[in-house]
């Protein structure tokens, strides 16, 4: 027979899985939104991962939330490595920025064409 203290236990272990399930779901969401963002403008993404930054909380239509910033790295050809960013707000992505890299001038023309 389980005892109360037993019974606390078996939940806090319950509860701190499921956050810790929960957190590697928004990092998920962080990873396949890097991917994709590189796809989209031809950049490798180095490693297929991101890495927890740092995180704060903020007042967000009167509610606190948690941000949470990752880190990955890409490259144009392989060659030299380049740092982007992933914010994301709760579990949405909220902003992706990726440090200048160069580009050749076709593929800029043929990029701007693409995002517009």
């Amino acid at each position: 027979m389980l005892s109360v203290q037993d019974l606390i236990n078996v939940i806090v272990l319950v509860m701190v899985v499921a956050w810790i399930w929960h957190l590697l779901g928004i990092r998920q969401r962080a990873v396949v939104a890097a991917r994709r963002h590189c796809q989209k403008l031809q950049l490798q993404f180095l490693d297929e991962s991101v890495h927890l930054l740092r995180f704060r909380l903020r007042w967000v239509n009167g509610m606190l939330r948690l941000v949470r910033h990752y880190g990955f790295e890409f490259a144009v050809t392989g060659e030299q490595r380049y740092q982007g960013d992933v914010i994301m707000l709760g579990g949405r992505v909220q902003l992706i920025e990726l440090e200048p890299y160069p580009m050749p001038e076709d593929e800029f023309d043929d990029l701007m064409h693409r995002l517009h």
